[in-house]
């Protein structure tokens, strides 16, 4: 094995739990850069399959990889592990499911360096899993995201970065489709200390690292290839898993450390309040996306008994006043809300309650005037 003499270019980070389908491919999307100069970093979150192994197996083959292991502690443990051992320039990340164009290191670099970039943004090709098809409805909805335009412009500097990511939605909060300035990583997440995320972790991430930033731009060349792929759902379209409610009820967490964050590092929060009125909102939508969308009737109890314990009470009163009062869902609210599951006296129920009626008023209103 040998040794790199030289700071590296870029570390590409790369996280895994359980990815023994799709991991080498991955890593040699990595291997495979027309940039020698870089280090690849795989971190493996406590797999139970052969991911880990295959890591191993790799780095056998090439010394720029480094195997790191954890017992499972979430997504963004093992991001955080992978960004404080980088020794790159720059981080880039590839998640153990997608692939990075040959190309796609050196012209992200070549662009941060000649632009003076703290971020870096690059475009994305979406790319049908033959192995795990998604359906028509899920490529609509990503293309719909990922290749809509947003509003951009060529760079953006200074605080009002994390007001144009979270409020203006001037551009993705995605983690893997960036370029950072490794030092500006790595004082991002000084002070975090292992909580368990594997929901809204990028884009937690991705706040701090605005937060730190003076110069964002973006570069249109497509440098990571996305795989989308089939989700796991049951005969009726709706997750029964019990792991996949409490991940995502967890997504909460993201808030409370992002508004722990900012206290730690004494940041001037009047700058950025509506950008964290617009994360706040991106985890309240998602959170009733997945309670309506996804999560099969008889598991939605349960979900909101999950989530009242992640998040603040009102927060937790507002979102679901919020997805009972959407697509006609009103008509199950009381059933569910009348679980002890959710709350602690019958007057948090009545007072619920009183404020879904006042939203289903005005919302009937709304309808009679359009």
């Amino acid at each position: 094995m040998g040794i790199m003499q030289n700071q590296p270019r870029a570390s590409v980070v790369l996280i895994a739990y359980n990815a023994e389908r799709t991991i080498e491919r991955a890593i040699q999307s990595a291997c495979g850069q027309s940039e020698k100069s870089i280090e690849i970093i795989c971190v493996d979150d406590g797999s139970m399959d052969s991911t880990r192994a295959i890591m191993q197996t790799c780095a056998a083959r090439d010394w720029r990889i480094r195997v790191l292991t954890q017992p499972n502690s979430g997504t963004l443990a093992a991001r955080t592990v992978g960004i404080r051992q980088a020794a790159g320039q720059y981080i880039l990340f590839l998640d153990s499911d997608d692939m990075l164009r040959p190309e796609a290191v050196r012209t992200a670099c070549d662009a941060a360096d000649q632009l003076s970039a703290d971020v870096l943004e690059f475009g994305i090709e979406l790319v049908e899993d033959s192995d795990n098809p998604p359906t028509a409805e899920t490529m609509r909805w990503m293309k719909a995201y990922f290749l809509q335009e947003y509003p951009l412009q060529e760079e953006v500097q200074g605080p009002a970065l994390v007001n144009a990511c979270f409020a203006d939605r001037a551009f993705p909060w995605n983690l893997w489709i960036k370029v950072y300035r490794t030092e500006l990583l790595q004082k991002a997440v000084q002070h975090y200390h292992n909580e368990w995320l594997c929901v809204a972790e990028d884009m937690l991430i991705t706040l701090m690292a605005l937060c730190l930033s003076k110069h964002y731009v973006r570069i249109q060349t497509k440098l990571y290839q996305y795989f989308v792929g089939g989700g796991m759902t049951t005969a009726n379209g709706k997750n029964t898993d019990v792991s996949s409610m409490k991940m995502w009820g967890t997504e909460w967490l993201a808030l409370t450390l992002a508004r722990e964050w900012l206290e730690k590092i004494d940041y001037p929060q009047d700058l950025i309040t509506s950008g964290m009125d617009g994360f706040a909102r991106e985890i309240k939508e998602a959170t009733i996306s997945y309670l309506i969308d996804r999560c099969a009737p008889e598991c939605r109890v349960g979900y909101l008994g999950w989530l009242a314990q992640c998040c603040a009470h009102e927060e937790f009163i507002d979102v679901v006043c919020e997805s009972f009062s959407r697509q006609d869902y009103y008509k199950e609210s009381y059933d569910i809300i009348s679980s002890s599951a959710c709350w602690r006296t019958t007057a948090q129920i009545r007072f619920v309650l009183d404020k879904l009626k006042e939203m289903l008023r005005r919302l009937k209103e709304k309808n009679k005037e359009t």
